[in-house]
């Protein structure tokens, strides 16, 4: 069975970010079943320590802590292939053993290898999110949303798909029962929706499209490297999307292309809309490619770059070296605060640990 790499990862921290590495018992290749969801904190290769700092602590509305109250532990792969499925994995909260339970089919399709970008045909963050007792997934090849029900460590139940009302949905949100999904695909758009205890969802407001300065291009499939990335509430409520590059992957360039930072104000019906927005442009290092972000103790956006100092003029025979920016944020726009470099390439994704405070 193929496994996209990305989404494998984001699976991955899913689970409750153990220092243990997970060792994978051979897969037993049972029907289907489903899964528990664990916390999304992870401490990758690379960490960066965070200085403590008084002020609003951040919101992780997409996170559940330990086993969300569940009592078990899982882990949530997905293979984004024409018939999609959810991998799931049951773990030993112990010593961080896997074990395979089995595939789930989405009822939608993904995307394949290399539809979008080389080796990450997502070029995203958080293509699948535990919420509660449900497990949300992407189907970029179909244009929808699954959700599924938790029942154990070992068992998912598939819900629903739902329309996205874009196409090629790559990131998913949630927060108190209110859901986003970030479609990459044209200029990029996200639809809301309410999400029930028993994992039903329900479309709110209507299709939102990105503002990326003008058309697109390439538009479908898009060029994974300048895409939307990632979709997450702030610590205050309201919306922040990633775009690598604006205007798409025509715009890549070491002296050209920029990114955005765009903060969407979430009214008290969980509903936005494109007059809310508030757009920060990253200047001064053209396509350093934001691929993904979090929020520190401190309520600062930490923001992975692929490239800390924009686009090697030599790329890809030189792969640069990434970063974690640092953002504050007032009245939706953001200010860098600080640079840590990560020491190696091709940085993709962060997460931060408010138990440690590293990233």
């Amino acid at each position: 069975m193929k496994l996209s790499f990305a989404s494998f990862l984001a699976a991955a921290l899913l689970s409750n970010g153990d220092a243990a590495k997970p060792k994978l018992s051979p897969l037993r290749g049972q029907a289907v079943t489903k899964s528990d969801a664990k916390p999304r904190a992870h401490t990758p290769k690379g960490t960066v320590m965070m200085p403590k700092k008084g002020g609003k602590s951040p919101k992780s509305p997409d996170r559940i802590d330990g086993a969300g109250g569940l009592g078990f532990s899982a882990v949530y792969g997905m293979t984004n292939q024409p018939t999609n499925e959810i991998l799931v994995y049951s773990r030993n909260a112990g010593d961080g053993t896997l074990t395979f339970e089995g595939a789930v089919p989405t009822g939608g399709s993904g995307i394949g290898q290399d539809a979008t970008a080389p080796g990450d045909p997502l070029g995203a963050q958080d293509a699948m999110v535990v919420a509660g007792k449900c497990l949300l997934a992407v189907n970029a090849g179909s244009g929808t949303v699954s959700s599924f029900g938790i029942d154990s460590a070992s068992v998912i139940r598939h819900v629903a798909n739902y329309s996205t009302g874009g196409t090629i949905p790559v990131s998913i949100a949630e927060k108190d029962g209110i859901v986003y999904v970030l479609n990459a695909g044209g200029n990029g758009s996200m639809q809301g929706y309410t999400l029930s205890d028993v994992c039903d969802m329900s479309p709110i407001g209507g299709l939102i499209k990105l503002d990326q300065g003008g058309p697109v291009s390439p538009t479908e499939p898009p060029n994974g490297l300048a895409t939307p990335a990632e979709v997450g509430f702030t610590p205050d409520g309201d919306l922040l999307v990633i775009i690598k590059v604006d205007g798409g992957g025509q715009n890549i360039s070491p002296t050209t292309g920029v990114a955005s930072l765009n903060h969407y104000k979430i009214s008290n019906d969980g509903t936005t809309s494109a007059a809310t927005l508030t757009k920060t442009l990253v200047e001064g290092r053209p396509s350093s490619l934001p691929f993904a972000f979090d929020f520190d103790q401190a309520g600062n956006l930490l923001l992975a770059e692929v490239f800390d100092k924009g686009l090697p003029a030599t790329f890809p025979d030189d792969l640069g070296i990434g970063a974690v920016t640092i953002w504050e944020e007032a009245n939706g726009s953001y200010t860098q605060l600080a640079s840590v470099s990560v020491g190696q390439p091709l940085t993709c994704w962060v997460r931060f640990n408010p138990d440690n405070q590293c990233a």
